[in-house]
């Protein structure tokens, strides 16, 4: 794959600090529904040490966008549920901080593109996941969905193909 080519030996220590840390995450939410936010904050830096070549500036107008579509997805949600359910308080109840930490130590790896293609693949993903197990194991559907845990997953194996996509299709 183009993505491990381009890397720098820096980057690629970074990535793979960023695949353990993933790793971690999915483990320890898999097994408690509960992550560590000493994980996400591992995240957070390995993303931000992979770019290490781009000025603070220019990494920060590059998760800008990612920032304000989280704000946007939950703000959103955060307004169907006042709507659906009369007040906020549920809101809390269906997603967790460690989700929403999740979403915002991911930012600095992907750019806006990226980002949203994530974002939705692995929602999509992760609802496909829920919906096999409720209907092959029978879960009850009160089931905390460990989505850091799974959308951690899936960054291990998304990052790559979505550098190797932004090489062929986006300009630059």
């Amino acid at each position: 794959m183009e993505f491990f080519t381009q890397l720098t030996l820096l980057q690629a220590l970074f990535w793979a600090v960023g695949v353990v840390v993933s790793l971690l995450l999915l483990y320890q939410d898999l097994k408690g529904r509960t992550v560590h936010v000493l994980l996400l904050v591992g995240l957070a830096g390995a993303g931000i040490g992979f770019h290490y070549r781009e000025s603070i500036p220019d990494l920060l107008l590059e998760i800008a966008p990612n920032l304000v579509f989280i704000s946007t997805i939950l703000l959103v949600a955060g307004l169907y549920f006042r709507l659906r359910h009369g007040s906020f308080a549920a809101f809390p109840k269906q997603i967790g901080l460690g989700d929403i930490l999740y979403f915002l130590a991911a930012t600095p790896w992907f750019t806006p593109f990226q980002f949203i293609l994530f974002f939705v693949t692995g929602i999509l993903l992760v609802l496909a996941i829920t919906m096999t197990l409720h209907l092959v194991r029978k879960i009850p559907k009160d089931w905390p969905i460990p989505l850091a845990g799974l959308l951690a997953g899936w960054w291990i194996l998304f990052l790559p193909i979505a550098g190797t996509l932004d090489a062929r299709i986006l300009p630059g």
